[in-house]
């Protein structure tokens, strides 16, 4: 195998470049240009990260003044995003272009002065009302729509809606409110978009039960565009596991005593860089030049439940 990817697996160690970019925002379809080969249409707006990793929202436990400005310095460095709750963000005065604030119907915009133009705003589920007002009140800003479990009607109908940025959140486990694996989320909100015909106008991000570095390229394989990141950052800050954390509410984790802002943020940058190590190994050993090529592409991935339907289905006894 390694003769006939020979030319892309010198990108791993800087003959050739892999890409680990990837884009978030709505796509057009495609473009309309007018006689002068002006846009008829308007572009909305798009950002770029240089890796499919972004920071999830921290268990509400732990997170304090001191975890937030360690993550955001990190995600500042690694020009990525960190996702924040609004009264964690006033709470604590946060603020920077990293940040992306997540928005509950409760609280609403009211009073929303981040002292920075967000360029991604969460919505944490679906409110039309808010969205709206959303819009209106940042017009620079990409929407995304945070859910805990995946219907194809809510799908579609919030699509409609204009809605073009999906966040795909469980719980620790990866597990929805429903109880479904977080793989089976990713396959099925990838596949109502293919067969609608509208997969290449949305992202798709997806966070929860991701705890490895081989989990980002398996979870991309399965139709994410972008991979959140929670406790494998909490791992990283050696924290302490107390008790069964799944829920991002009640979970309880124990910081070291002595953090220190600059070993930390080493820490995390340390955590990213391995994990981007694997991605372009894994990007080199299948041809790809660029992690957005591998977005979907389940027919290069073998599943288990696949594997033991083949080879033991025959069997007596076997899925009983």
């Amino acid at each position: 195998m390694s003769e006939i990817v020979r030319p892309t697996r010198d990108g791993i160690h800087g003959r050739e470049f892999i890409s680990t970019a990837v884009d978030l925002g709505p796509k057009p379809p495609f473009l309309r240009f007018d006689e002068r080969g002006e846009l008829r249409q308007q572009v909305s707006p798009t950002l770029s990260l240089p890796i499919p990793v972004l920071f999830d929202l921290p268990p509400a436990t732990v997170l304090s003044q001191r975890l937030g400005k360690i993550l955001l310095a990190t995600a500042e460095e690694a020009e990525t995003l960190l996702i924040l709750p609004v009264a964690a963000i006033k709470k604590f005065a946060l603020f920077g272009r990293p940040i992306v604030p997540l928005i509950t119907a409760r609280d609403g915009l009211a009073g929303a002065d981040f002292q920075f133009e967000p360029r991604l705003i969460e919505l944490d589920g679906w409110d039309d009302g808010l969205y709206r007002q959303a819009q209106g009140q940042f017009p620079g800003s990409i929407i995304c729509l945070r859910l805990d479990s995946v219907s194809k009607e809510e799908l579609l109908r919030t699509f409609a809606a204009g809605m073009r940025v999906f966040h795909l959140a469980t719980n620790y486990h990866g597990r929805d409110r429903d109880g479904r694996f977080v793989l089976d989320l990713i396959r099925e909100a990838h596949q109502v978009f293919v067969n609608a015909g509208f997969r290449d106008e949305v992202t798709l991000l997806g966070s929860g039960g991701i705890v490895a570095a081989e989990h980002v390229p398996k979870a991309i394989i399965c139709g994410l565009d972008v991979v959140g990141l929670d406790t494998p950052l909490l791992v990283a800050l050696q924290a302490q596991f107390l008790g069964e954390c799944a829920d991002r509410q009640t979970s309880q984790f124990k910081l070291p005593a002595a953090l220190k802002t600059d070993w930390a943020k080493q820490r995390v940058t340390n955590l990213l860089a391995s994990w981007r190590d694997q991605l372009l190994e894994v990007l080199g050993a299948m041809g790809l030049r660029e992690v957005r090529r591998l977005r979907g592409e389940m027919g290069r991935a073998m599943f288990q439940i696949d594997l033991e339907r083949e080879a033991f289905s025959g069997i007596e006894g076997y899925g009983s």
